[in-house]
């Protein structure tokens, strides 16, 4: 059996100068409530308590199977350019306002298969 998926993680290529800087969006959705609890492990925060850090992987061409590390393999540690101010209030606001609307949170558990 696969284990839960807690978090989807989606990028959006925006930009390519053509000179190595390429701008991506990348989009974080959690699986499960995002404010109490770790995501992914018992020592990890939750996710609106959380500051991800990302290392991008380029690999120079398509002859071989994408890999982390190797000869054909570019690492590189990301700009982040736009942080959110609070995530956790933010998360409560939307909490409080769907609440508030008379609608009910579920928290499902997804499976990858």
């Amino acid at each position: 059996m696969a284990d839960a998926l807690r978090l989807a993680v989606t990028t959006f290529p925006q930009h390519w100068d053509g000179k190595g800087t390429i701008t991506l969006n990348v989009l974080l959705i959690p699986a499960a409530d995002p404010l109490p609890g770790s995501l992914i492990g018992p020592s990890s925060p939750s996710f609106a308590n959380g500051a991800p850090t990302f290392t991008v992987i380029v690999n120079k061409g398509l002859s071989t199977l994408p890999a982390s590390t190797g000869a054909n393999v570019i690492a590189l540690t990301p700009t982040v350019h736009s942080a959110p101010a609070s995530p956790a209030a933010t998360f409560a606001l939307l909490q409080s306002s769907v609440t508030a609307s008379g609608a009910t949170l579920v928290t499902a558990s997804l499976r990858s298969s």
